[in-house]
């Protein structure tokens, strides 16, 4: 199962968790404040075959907050898109 906070498994009730975590895409989910609330296996999967192991375990745990890092114009331009249309 993907790594999910117990507030973030509410809002995603309707959604197939398994599904989700078996996806080979990495899936990242974020609450309002943008932190971190949702990473699937593909988050971990992508970071191991391109030598990101084990800061990415180290550093981006659930709770972390996206909007600091060198990719922040493209992450905040995406979830800005998505939040106002309440996308997962």
């Amino acid at each position: 199962m993907p790594e999910i906070t117990d507030s973030f498994s509410a809002l995603l009730s309707d959604f197939d968790l398994a599904a989700l975590d078996a996806h080979e895409g990495s899936i990242v989910g974020v609450d309002g404040e943008l932190r971190i609330e949702f990473l699937s296996a593909g988050w971990y999967r992508f970071a191991a075959q391109n030598e990101g192991e084990p800061v990415i375990s180290e550093r981006w745990g659930l709770g972390r907050n996206p909007s600091g890092t060198p990719f922040r114009r493209r992450y905040m331009n995406f979830l800005r898109a998505c939040l106002p249309q309440h996308m997962p």
